[in-house]
């Protein structure tokens, strides 16, 4: 049986590839998807590839890394779509090789400004890198 990281990172890389079967046999047949931060939910699988299936092309996505416990699965997704770039909270429940649950927050890089409380005591991101990751200069000094 895989480990439930590895198959939420095989999910986001077979919808990275636009391989829609892939990512079909990965998921539990009732998945339950929710998106609190829009009040949406989504039942079953089919449900769930049709609404990628649909999503308007041009994109493309990439895990930045994940963290498992048991069954539990976080992972911080981000996706490129033109100009915009989104990020993704992910958090699975994978169980039997599965997918059964998918709870996601999505938010646009810089879509929200900070409150102005805190203004002077942040910098602002261009970029957002994953844990554990390093960028390629901290790689060649590694």
């Amino acid at each position: 049986m895989p480990e439930p990281a590895d198959v939420v990172v095989r999910l986001h890389e077979a919808v990275q590839a636009r391989d829609w079967g892939a990512a079909r046999v990965l998921l539990h047949p009732t998945l339950r998807c929710e998106w609190p931060h829009s009040a949406e939910e989504l039942h079953g699988a089919d449900a769930w590839v049709d609404l990628q299936r649909t999503y308007p092309e041009g994109w493309s996505l990439r895990v930045l890394g994940t963290v498992a416990e048991g069954d539990d699965v976080a992972a911080q997704v981000e996706v490129v779509h033109g100009d915009h770039v989104f990020h993704c909270a992910s958090f699975a429940v994978v169980r039997d090789g599965l997918v059964r649950r998918l709870t996601e927050y999505w938010t646009e890089l810089g879509g929200e400004p900070p409150p102005g409380w805190r203004a002077g005591r942040y910098a602002r991101l261009a970029a957002v890198s994953g844990p554990g990751r390093l960028e390629p200069e901290e790689r060649a000094q590694n």
